[in-house]
């Protein structure tokens, strides 16, 4: 039987021996997208594997985990000798809520750093919603250690003050902060580069504006990952101009020898 189709913004149209039959069709936003959809030439079966897999491209949230370094005790040799009550931050991009009632939350914590040493021992710690004005963040609180840096202060040179929240320091603009108990007994899940923790939430609070808009716009891991990237190339391009500001007035050795 022969037929003919013909779409419009608002109706599809079949041509059928005997008249014309007319289906009320989506909105022509939905046909285009369907159209869009059904014009991908790859599928997964038919691809490669992947550089990264797909939730390397989502924008997901990062958090600013502070946590109380305290001296281990019977271990002369052990690097952690910072004072009690000094509050360590990092940045923290594996985390999110897994429970309502009662609310718990997952965290992944990456090994070797000083963040996982004293969540480890501590069993507590403050998560903090970063926002995107937070960016400058990035390779304080992203690829430097508490061992060596001062990150409190660090922060406040960049222009970020910090407060006193739960009996730990943190960003005083944070969107948001929950207070995360690591119940004793619970076991951490080793996941290779990070150990995962299920946490209660003991306490929190969300900041005024975020409430009032009904919506949290937060610090995203492709804008950390960009911010880290521009600082590396500024430093690169830093140091190349030093290397040459310091050749400057040294003899060259002659290209013309023979």
């Amino acid at each position: 039987m022969a037929m003919m189709m013909r779409i419009s913004t608002r109706e599809v149209s079949f041509s059928v021996p005997g008249g014309r039959r007319r289906y009320q069709s989506r909105s022509f936003s939905r046909l285009r997208l369907l159209q869009r959809s059904t014009n991908i030439h790859a599928s997964p079966s038919s691809c490669g594997p992947p550089s990264k897999h797909v939730f390397a491209y989502l924008p997901a949230p990062v958090f600013a985990l502070s946590t109380n370094v305290v001296p281990t005790v019977g271990n002369s040799n052990s690097a952690t000798t910072f004072d009690s009550h000094k509050t360590n931050v990092c940045m923290v991009s594996y985390a999110a809520p897994v429970s309502i009632n009662p609310p718990k939350f997952a965290m992944g914590v990456y090994k070797g750093t000083m963040s996982h040493e004293t969540f480890m021992k501590t069993r507590r710690g403050v998560l903090a919603v970063l926002r995107p004005q937070h960016r400058a963040l990035a390779k304080l609180l992203g690829k430097t250690s508490g061992r060596d840096v001062d990150k409190s202060k660090s922060m406040k040179e960049l222009g970020f003050d910090s407060v006193c929240v739960y009996e730990h320091e943190v960003i005083a603009t944070a969107a948001g902060v929950v207070e995360l108990v690591w119940p004793d007994g619970n076991e951490a899940v080793d996941c290779g580069d990070h150990e995962v923790v299920i946490c209660d939430v003991k306490r929190h609070w969300t900041a005024p504006d975020v409430v009032q808009d009904n919506a949290c716009v937060a610090l995203d891991v492709l804008s950390v990952r960009e911010e880290l990237g521009r600082q590396v190339a500024e430093a690169e391009a830093e140091a190349s101009a030093r290397t040459h500001t310091d050749l400057e007035g040294i003899p060259r050795v002659p290209d013309d020898l023979v």
